[in-house]
């Protein structure tokens, strides 16, 4: 009897779930903070971004281009060993 296929590739396939969502709720995730002027006048400064930072977001999301590029390698030595 042989084994069934897909708990090779379901790792992987995981994996690469994983790669394409952690980015886009990285990015989604947003923070946002404001300072407003003294009561004189003037105006307020508001900024917002990621909330690990521009550099936490990138950093990640290059992390998860290499988790990506892992997977779809394997998932395609296994496709080429079935």
């Amino acid at each position: 009897m042989t084994e069934p296929a897909y708990p090779r590739k379901a790792p992987w396939i995981i994996a690469l779930l994983v790669a394409i969502v952690v980015p886009i709720l990285t990015f989604a995730t947003q923070q946002g903070q404001c300072f407003d002027a003294a009561a004189g006048g003037g105006e307020s400064l508001c900024s917002s971004g990621p909330t690990v930072g521009w550099a936490g977001a990138w950093l990640i999301t290059a992390a998860c281009v290499i988790l990506l590029v892992i997977s779809v390698v394997n998932l395609l030595r296994r496709r080429s060993a079935d």
